[in-house]
């Protein structure tokens, strides 16, 4: 049964419907300042379906979000159609949601196929609600077409599979993905609700020498170092990431440095991949369990 809360905003947007020239979710998207992703939605030939009647869900990034994305990710936006169009419509989810009703780990469908996550972390005493790692800013802005929910960052990349599919088809992962595959241990890293700490190739470059070669003539032992690399207690994104914060990985401990940009010593170089089952975090070294 939806809450009271949910059955007011349900009201208000039945209202906000039937009123003519009411503003849609485009409208009010510009209107609180997200004209670089209004202009990117125009662009790819969506601004029409948020301007239409309907039902949907807008998670609208701050101006200064696109500021803080690699140069390759605005080179792309700028000059890759498909791109720009499956980034812009991973921000538009199918129905329309309230933050009321919101549940820690909830998948919501978006236009563009991929589902976002939603997350809620207390982060030192801090209530965080996150869509795909992204925090939300403001919520519940009721449109005529949908709800608005204005977030702190664009919410990418847009997930295309698992942790493993993600180190397979990347290319700074090669030391991983043979590691992965000579443990037998593929099928680890395709749990829902993960997080990965995932070592690139310069990681395992920086082991001493012959620790690599005594890991792959020792399966157990390799199982148990990858194993310490993977959390199945739920999606952390850096977000939900805070210093002195303890996690239990799959082989022992790990502790979160701090701000949160360190885990048992080793820096997260890269954080807040969004996979299918959960989030990648790329680390520059290779923990081992005491």
């Amino acid at each position: 049964m939806a809450s009271a809360s949910c059955r007011v905003f349900m009201l208000l947007m039945s209202v906000l419907s039937a009123v003519k020239g009411a503003p849609t979710l485009f409208d009010d998207a510009k209107y609180f300042g997200a004209s670089s992703f209004t202009d990117y939605l125009s662009k790819a030939g969506l601004s029409s379906m948020l301007k239409q009647p309907g039902n949907m869900s807008l998670f609208a990034p701050v101006q200064t979000a696109f500021q803080s994305l690699p140069a390759a990710v605005n080179q792309s936006l700028a000059n890759d159609p498909a791109f720009l169009k499956n980034l812009m419509s991973y921000h538009i989810v199918t129905e329309t949601v309230v933050s009321a009703s919101f549940v820690d780990e909830e998948l919501l469908p978006t236009v563009a196929g991929a589902a976002v996550r939603i997350n809620k972390y207390n982060n030192s005493g801090k209530e965080i609600t996150t869509v795909s790692g992204s925090p939300v800013l403001l919520v519940d802005m009721p449109c005529s077409n949908g709800m608005l929910f204005m977030m702190r960052k664009v919410i990418y990349p847009v997930p295309t599979g698992s942790a493993f599919d993600y180190v397979a088809e990347s290319d700074n992962f090669s030391s991983l993905l043979f590691a992965i595959t000579k443990a037998g241990l593929s099928q680890l890293f395709t749990a829902d609700k993960q997080t990965v700490f995932a070592p690139d190739d310069a990681a395992f470059a920086r082991l001493p020498p012959g620790v690599m070669d005594t890991l792959l003539d020792d399966i157990p032992r390799l199982q148990g170092v990858l194993r310490h690399h993977v959390v199945n207690s739920g999606t952390l994104y850096s977000a939900g990431l805070y210093a002195g914060q303890v996690l239990n990985s799959l082989q022992g401990t790990l502790q979160i440095g701090a701000g949160g940009l360190t885990v048992n010593g080793s820096n997260i170089t890269t954080a807040d991949v969004t996979v299918t089952n959960g989030v990648l975090h790329t680390i520059d070294s290779v923990l081992f369990s005491a």
